[in-house]
């Protein structure tokens, strides 16, 4: 079964992440209006966003969920690592006394070189990865939302076109 970006899922490897992103990236440089857009113009430039934005938005959905649920166990997992090396320290750091920003670095290098959740990426690479995920997926619907803006204008400019153009004149002649 091969791998279709158009439809969103809970998560991604790194590969169908990055097909997802050239996906996004190619489906809005395909959304461009024409100096004077027809009302078809319109309807069709409105399907393809709501389209997109509908993806989007489940994408986005996610990954933010994941990325706050990792920030959320990063957080639980520095102050376990903190209360863990103050209780019992690793018999490399036995008798030695820390300040506290000296745990902090111990604490934060545990926790970079040990594998997350059956993974092989710490906590810290994961959530760097998802922060990425999550801007990116913040910009797409800020530039669809900006396209979305731009729809409505240009179906604003032709209802009044359409209500001047059928609008006779009031002057005899």
């Amino acid at each position: 079964m091969s791998f279709d970006p158009s439809i969103p899922k809970n998560s991604y490897t790194e590969k169908e992440w990055t097909e997802k992103e050239e996906w996004y990236v190619r489906e809005t440089n395909k959304l461009q209006f024409n100096a004077a857009p027809t009302p078809g113009d319109v309807q069709n430039f409105a399907i393809d966003i709501d389209r997109l934005l509908t993806v989007a938005r489940i994408d986005y959905a996610f990954v933010n969920q994941k990325y706050d649920r990792l920030n959320m166990q990063k957080k639980i997992e520095e102050t376990r690592q903190f209360v863990l090396l103050k209780q019992q320290p690793p018999k490399q750091f036995a008798g030695m006394k820390f300040t506290v920003d000296e745990m902090k670095g111990v604490v934060s290098e545990m926790i970079q070189t040990t594998p997350w959740a059956g993974t092989s990426l710490s906590l810290y690479d994961l959530i760097h990865i998802y922060s990425g995920r999550y801007i990116f997926m913040e910009s797409i619907i800020k530039l669809l939302q900006d396209k979305k803006d731009l729809l409505i204008t240009h179906n604003g400019i032709l209802k009044i076109e359409s209500s001047l153009s059928s609008m006779q004149p009031s002057i005899p002649n």
